[in-house]
């Protein structure tokens, strides 16, 4: 009788991690893994990166991972930025809420030329002041990257340039888990 080839038997299929992906103002009912909440300027109508992470991190990470993702679709020139605006206070406060919750602050800071992102720069100096375990993506040209680079250089907080180097960093912060 034959030997069956051990090489032809299909392995089973790995198992994948679950990543949950919430969008403000999505309630958080569970938080699987590491949590990263995803700060950055959002260019409406411009590539999101938020959604460029979530992909590459979902073919690529092994353990449960939940993302806080402040970009609303809903968004539009009618909200002020003032707490008076009920739509604004609510997403602050969910930004909020999940910044202080996540194991991991991502934060992107883009090029785009006078586009200075002082409410990411907000929430990096919350993050860094928090404690949290925090990972920038700044590319040469953004307005105020000596600022983050000083920052980044005093906390130890990790600097990258690029969306492809920042998932890299995050799939690693998956990897150690809360």
């Amino acid at each position: 009788m034959a030997t069956p080839n051990v090489s032809s038997v299909p392995s089973p299929p790995q198992p994948r991690a679950l990543v949950r992906h919430y969008q403000a103002p999505e309630p958080v009912t569970d938080v699987p893994g590491c949590s990263i909440f995803l700060c950055g300027a959002i260019e409406h109508g411009s590539e999101r990166w938020q959604e460029r992470v979530h992909l590459a991190l979902a073919a690529r990470v092994t353990a449960d991972v939940t993302l806080f993702d402040p970009y609303r679709q809903d968004w539009d020139e009618t909200w002020r930025n003032s707490a008076d605006d009920a739509r604004f206070a609510a997403q602050t406060e969910w930004e909020l809420a999940q910044l202080g919750r996540a194991d991991v602050v991502a934060v992107h800071l883009p090029r785009a030329p006078g586009l200075d992102a002082p409410a990411s720069l907000l929430e990096l100096g919350l993050a860094v002041g928090a404690g949290k375990r925090v990972v920038v993506c700044c590319p040469d040209g953004f307005g105020r990257k000596g600022n983050v680079e000083v920052v980044c250089r005093r906390w130890e907080v990790t600097l990258v340039e690029t969306v492809e180097a920042l998932v890299e960093v995050l799939a690693g912060e998956v990897a150690k888990g809360r």
